[in-house]
C-alpha cells in the first residue's frame, strides 16, 4: 500500500497532523503539491485540511482514472476569520468528495458535520 501526502514545511498543523505519523509508516510520500504522475500507484491521498493548487474538479477526475481514496484531515472549525473564507469553502468542497473525514476531537467532528 502507498500513501501521499500533502505537507506544507511552513505549517505546524502539519507537522504534528502529517509528518510525525508519516516517519513510523513505510511507502509514505509526502509532497508539498499534488501532481498527477504521485498518483497511479497510489491508494491512499491524505490532504491535511486544503488542497493547495490543485482543483477539486481534477482531483475528482484523478481519483476516478486512478482508484486511490482520499482521506482528508481537518482541525479547525468553520468559524474562521473573513480572510479564511475561501480556504474554508474549499475545505468544505473536499470533505463532500473524500471517502474519509478525520479530525482530532469529538468537538471538531460535530462542528464539521
Amino acid at each position: 500500500m502507498r500513501i501521499v501526502a500533502q505537507y506544507n514545511p511552513n505549517s505546524g498543523g502539519s507537522y504534528h497532523r502529517v509528518k510525525l505519523w508519516s516517519e513510523f509508516m513505510e511507502n509514505v510520500t509526502l509532497v508539498e503539491e499534488i501532481t498527477e504522475d504521485l498518483l497511479d500507484d497510489c491508494n491512499i491521498l491524505y490532504i491535511h485540511w486544503n488542497l493547495n493548487k490543485l482543483s477539486i474538479p481534477q482531483l475528482s477526475i484523478w481519483r476516478e482514472k486512478y482508484r486511490f481514496k482520499i482521506v482528508v484531515d481537518i482541525d479547525d472549525t468553520w468559524d474562521l476569520e473573513t480572510k479564511y473564507q475561501l480556504s474554508v469553502i474549499k475545505s468544505q468542497h473536499l470533505c463532500l468528495l473524500a471517502d474519509h473525514v478525520i479530525c482530532s476531537t469529538e468537538y471538531l467532528r460535530t462542528e464539521i458535520l
